[in-house]
């Protein structure tokens, strides 16, 4: 894959070849230890501040289990002045913290409140100098955020609402899951369930999907340049789809246990699928 560059909001990211970007991964993580003692000499404040919230919320407690527990949680960092340095500087240090149960789903939620809160905008999270994965990161998000590493992101952009979140590297399960806006752009592959419940915006992956692309979406769009297919296991292209548009480039299957009800797809620019009205 060679992607020269990308457009954000007037501003142009220059990308790397997939190759290139791996090695640079490789470079971020073999030094990961260096950047954390880093932070840690450097920490401020606002850090401090961050890392306080962070021990304090407990993800087991009933509070952020239910619906709206991201609004509870930026109403606690919403007090923290920080501005997009300072959350990037805790996404190095996050690492001190991998120890804990439940660091996955933790981290991303605490991030994603951490973007939504911050004044600044054009956040970059990384996530080769961790050893488990961030889920939920994104979720309910109105900026700009890019992801740099090829360990995917569970969730990434939950409920997403505007805005756009771009990823170098590979994406992983349920990516847009409930979204409602923005654009969610992947130079990588994707895993099962992308789009699921979506109902607005776009999810652009730049290489391959999944089982069960877009199911149950009724509204947005999904583009899809590589292949959205499994040869054995896994339900196929629209399953429950009521609404919305799906773009595939290459092999695809669509459900046949459940098939797409609504909306339109495409296959190599030619519609297969019509039920628009």
């Amino acid at each position: 894959m060679d992607i020269k560059g990308c457009k954000d909001k007037g501003r142009m990211i220059m990308l790397t070849t997939a190759a290139d970007s791996r090695k640079k991964f490789r470079g971020f993580k073999s030094e990961r230890s260096k950047a954390v003692r880093q932070c840690l000499v450097e920490e401020n404040k606002a850090v401090r501040e961050m890392i306080r919230a962070w021990e304090e919320f407990d993800i087991g407690k009933g509070t952020y289990r239910e619906d709206g527990q991201i609004d509870r949680l930026m109403e606690v960092v919403s007090s923290i002045r920080y501005v997009a340095r300072d959350v990037e500087k805790f996404n190095i240090m996050m690492q001190l913290f991998e120890h804990e149960k439940e660091f996955g789903t933790k981290a991303g939620k605490f991030l994603s409140a951490l973007i939504n809160c911050c004044p600044e905008d054009g956040i970059t999270i990384r996530t080769d100098h961790l050893e488990r994965s961030i889920s939920d990161l994104g979720e309910e998000n109105t900026k700009n955020i890019r992801v740099f590493g090829e360990r995917g992101v569970p969730w990434l952009g939950k409920k997403m609402k505007d805005g756009r979140i771009t990823v170098l590297g590979e994406g992983s399960v349920y990516v847009g899951f409930g979204m409602a806006g923005g654009t969610i752009e992947v130079f990588g592959n994707v895993m099962d369930c992308a789009g699921t419940n979506l109902s607005g915006g776009r999810i652009i992956v730049h290489g391959n999907a999944g089982s069960l692309l877009g199911h149950c979406m009724s509204g947005g769009t999904i583009e899809v340049s590589g292949d959205a297919y499994k040869i054995v296991g896994g339900g196929g292209v629209g399953k429950c789809m009521q609404g919305g548009e799906i773009r595939i480039g290459g092999r695809y299957r669509l459900d046949d246990y459940d098939p797409p009800k609504r909306g339109r797809i495409f296959n190599k620019g030619k519609l297969i699928f019509d039920r628009s009205l």
